[in-house]
């Protein structure tokens, strides 16, 4: 039975006794657990907590690190293209989703003709987008295709080239 599962089946009072009844030792023993159970999210929820804010901070900033390490990913739901490879069930843009829009990657051709209508060497043309140089050479090569956000941005410079240099 997981975590949220068990702290389902507790009627609220039982929890909010819980939290009446905490003593600063079950904050100290909360803090220190490995695996923590109802009686331990009471306690740190409870006023004997409080002056223990900043040891929960820090335990939260290692537990964050343990599990992620020193990044942090942010999904979004922005949507710079419509290609995607996912297929998630809310989105339009889902590869099976039955949008009947133009779906398409922009061929290396195209990403070469774009950049030398900006008269823009690839390393300006890299800033300009926020990728590599190497990146640009690479689609210009057909070695790999742009990410989502990066197409976008060419969708848009293909019809408004000055949009990219705003």
């Amino acid at each position: 039975m997981g975590f949220l599962h068990k702290l389902e089946t507790w009627p609220p009072e039982r929890f909010l006794e819980l939290i009446e009844r905490t003593t600063p030792e079950d904050v100290s023993r909360a803090l220190n657990r490995e695996v923590c159970f109802p009686e331990d999210l009471a306690a740190l929820l409870s006023p004997q907590a409080i002056p223990r804010l900043e040891d929960m901070a820090h335990l939260a900033q290692r537990l964050t690190r343990r599990q992620f390490g020193r990044t942090i990913g942010l999904f979004v739901p922005l949507y710079l293209s419509n290609i995607c490879r996912s297929d998630c069930t809310y989105c339009g843009y889902a590869a099976r989703s039955g949008q009947k829009g133009d779906r398409r990657i922009l061929k290396p051709a195209e990403i070469r003709a774009l950049r030398a209508g900006m008269n823009a060497s690839q390393a300006l043309f890299a800033r300009l987008l926020n990728v590599s140089s190497n990146a640009v050479e690479s689609w210009e090569q057909g070695i790999r295709e742009p990410r989502q956000a990066t197409l976008k941005l060419l969708h848009i410079a293909k019809k408004s080239p000055a949009a990219l240099l705003e």
